[in-house]
């Protein structure tokens, strides 16, 4: 178990971790598209080297569909 500092940045919690999981409605976009500072986020996480993995429970569209639609959003 890893206990953090009360007063730790986002950034220094992620060092500690090797993956991260992203929700991807409400955590990356909502409906009105990428909520905001999630690229930079996202960049900061591939840029340490931790693996990313997007994760949904909606089944209305295919995987290359929601794929497609985050790489839309950019």
């Amino acid at each position: 178990m890893i206990v953090m500092n009360p007063q730790s940045s986002w950034k220094e919690i992620l060092s500690s971790y090797k993956a991260v999981f992203l929700d991807s409605y409400g955590v990356i976009k909502n409906h009105k598209g990428l909520i905001s500072g999630v690229q930079e986020t996202i960049q900061f996480i591939r840029d340490q080297g931790i693996a990313l993995r997007v994760l949904t429970n909606d089944a209305s569209r295919s995987q290359q569909a929601q794929v497609d639609r985050l790489r839309y959003l950019g």
